[in-house]
C-alpha cells in the first residue's frame, strides 16, 4: 500500500536480482531499462572479445570481417596488447542478439571492469584480461620475485605509450 508502480517494479527487480533469477542494474540510466533473463547472453557478448585468440576454432564470420576491416586494430586486440577499438566491437557485436543492445552491453562491460576506457579517447578501450604478462626480467630492479602461478595476482597497467594517436 502506498507504493506507485515505479516503486513496485524497482523493488521486484531488485528482489529477483538478489535471488539470482535475473540481472538488473538500475543505478545508471542506460542499464535501468535492461533486464537480462539469461546471464549466458552477457557471457556470450563478453567472449566476443575476451578469449584465447590463439585457438583457431573460435574464428567466425565476424572475426574474419574484423580482421579484414582493420588488420592493425585486430592485432592490437588479439596479440597481447589488450586494445579494443570501438570499430572492432561494432563488428564483433553485429549479430542480431547483440546489435539492438550495444550501448547497454558496453555500459555493462564498463561497469564490471571487463573493459576500461583509454583516457582522452572515446573509441578505444583496454581489455585487462587480454594484457600480456611481462617476464620477470622486465620487472624493475629491487622488486621481489613474482609469486608462483598458484597464487592470486593483481595486475596494474599504467603505460599508455603507443596507444594515443596510434
Amino acid at each position: 500500500a502506498g507504493l506507485d508502480l515505479e516503486m513496485e517494479l524497482t523493488g521486484m527487480l531488485e528482489h529477483f536480482h538478489a535471488l539470482g533469477a535475473l540481472l538488473w542494474y538500475g543505478g545508471t540510466s542506460s542499464l535501468r531499462n535492461l533486464v537480462v533473463l539469461d546471464a549466458q547472453w552477457v557471457i556470450d557478448a563478453a567472449t566476443c572479445f575476451i578469449r584465447n585468440f590463439e585457438l583457431r576454432d573460435h574464428e567466425g564470420e565476424y572475426d574474419q570481417q574484423a580482421m579484414r576491416s582493420d588488420e592493425v586494430a585486430w592485432r592490437k586486440l588479439t596479440r597481447g596488447q589488450g586494445c579494443l577499438q570501438r570499430k572492432m566491437l561494432d563488428i564483433l557485436w553485429q549479430g542480431k542478439e547483440f546489435q539492438p543492445h550495444k550501448a547497454e552491453l558496453l555500459d555493462l562491460m564498463l561497469k564490471f571492469g571487463l573493459i576500461v576506457p583509454v583516457p582522452r579517447s572515446t573509441d578505444e578501450f583496454i581489455v585487462p584480461a587480454l594484457l600480456q604478462d611481462l617476464p620477470s626480467a622486465a620487472m624493475p630492479s629491487g622488486w621481489p620475485t613474482p609469486p608462483p602461478d598458484s597464487v592470486a595476482r593483481l595486475r596494474l597497467h599504467f603505460s599508455l605509450v603507443g596507444w594515443i594517436g596510434s
